[in-house]
């Protein structure tokens, strides 16, 4: 299993460098900018390019991977009270210290409120995680990147009733209803609300609910690939599963640039997720079947698994020094420095604030 997980450091660290590409040069490199056949229906070569906020949706699987292989292996469980305590004290050490060093940075030198009233509320929103179910601060003005922080720490509380759900109801049967929730609440969002964070995002599309099926698909990978027969059967690593889900993530991200090149509606846009996910579901099986594979030599490299290592520091720490460094220039010698001063400034918080006294990093919760 090492060489497995080592992919997914692997797997972190491609989702990350997506992100920062995505926050980088999403002006530059939008959808279109190179289209090629008819403008009704253009093929789009470098979509990739205009889809690094897809990096977000594949953090979530893996974290539900992760969180969820202990226990589909039967080497942790929700048993007991004393079960329940290590796993929360666990995820608390290793989500909440880093957070709160990011809020306070964000309060000191990137945000004010403007009176004593919006701080005293802020901070109290902030502190306790709970500015994910607000909607002034659902990407929280401190540091925008967050939103899906907020959602990942709830998910973190939810996760044992998912475990207590799937084994009294089955892995399928919960994921049917899960994949019908989440559905139901993005179509719910496009229905009331306009996109509220650039082209992509929205309040309640992007909450909790909506994004649920993103971690259960990463619960789902672990419990199908550990649990059952059909899981390491050998036709998954046929280089042909690779391939289909590289197609359908390709499809995917054409389906986000037709709509917000006015090619398609709006309605189209939540089931692009679910092909997303279908997509990642192909390379994942394909990755954990093929662990000698060429893909898992290039997605295990050192590079891609030392910056999968300190991706959550990197996570927090790209967007308010994208702001405070940056601005809207975006000339190489600027980039390259900003990119000094954000890989230099996450290792020394992967060091010594993720990797504190209190344990935050412990092998068997990664």
């Amino acid at each position: 299993m090492n060489e497995r997980i080592r992919v997914f450091d692997g797997l972190r660290g491609i989702a990350i460098l997506l992100v920062i590409w995505h926050h980088l040069f999403s002006s530059t490199t939008g959808p279109g900018f190179v289209a090629l056949g008819p403008e009704n229906i253009p093929f789009l070569p470098a979509t990739f390019l205009a889809n690094g906020w897809l990096g977000v949706n594949l953090f979530f699987i893996i974290s539900g991977f992760v969180l969820y292989y202990p226990y589909v292996s039967e080497k942790r469980s929700f048993l007991t009270l004393s079960d329940w305590r290590e796993y929360y004290q666990n995820r608390a050490r290793r989500l909440l210290p880093l957070y709160y060093v990011s809020v306070l940075f964000g309060a000191i030198f990137v945000y004010n409120p403007g009176t004593t009233g919006e701080w005293i509320r802020h901070m109290l929103i902030m502190l306790t995680a709970t500015f994910t179910f607000t909607k002034d601060l659902w990407a929280p003005p401190y540091n925008w990147v967050m939103w899906s922080l907020g959602i990942e720490i709830w998910f973190s509380i939810l996760f044992p009733f998912l475990v207590i759900l799937t084994n009294r109801f089955s892995v399928i049967n919960v994921g049917i209803a899960v994949a019908i929730l989440a559905l139901s609440c993005r179509y719910y969002g496009i229905s009331t609300e306009k996109m509220m964070f650039g082209p992509y995002l929205g309040f309640i599309k992007d909450s909790l609910l909506g994004r649920l099926d993103d971690f259960y698909t990463g619960m789902f990978i672990a419990w199908f690939w550990y649990k059952k027969p059909g899981g390491q059967a050998d036709h998954w690593s046929h280089p042909g599963i690779l391939f289909l889900g590289l197609c359908l993530l390709l499809v995917a991200s054409h389906g986000w640039d037709y709509y917000i090149l006015n090619l398609i509606s709006i309605s189209a846009t939540p089931l692009i997720n679910n092909l997303l996910l279908l997509g990642f579901f192909l390379i994942i099986m394909y990755l954990l079947q093929s662990p000698r594979s060429l893909i898992n030599q290039f997605v295990g490299t050192s590079f891609f698994v030392g910056t999968g290592r300190i991706c959550y520091s990197l996570y927090l720490w790209h967007g308010v020094i994208l702001l405070l460094l940056l601005g809207t220039q975006r000339n190489p010698l600027q980039v390259f420095l900003y990119l000094l001063v954000t890989f230099g400034v996450s290792f020394l918080s992967y060091r010594y604030i993720e990797n504190n006294k209190w344990g935050a990093h412990k092998k068997s919760h990664p």
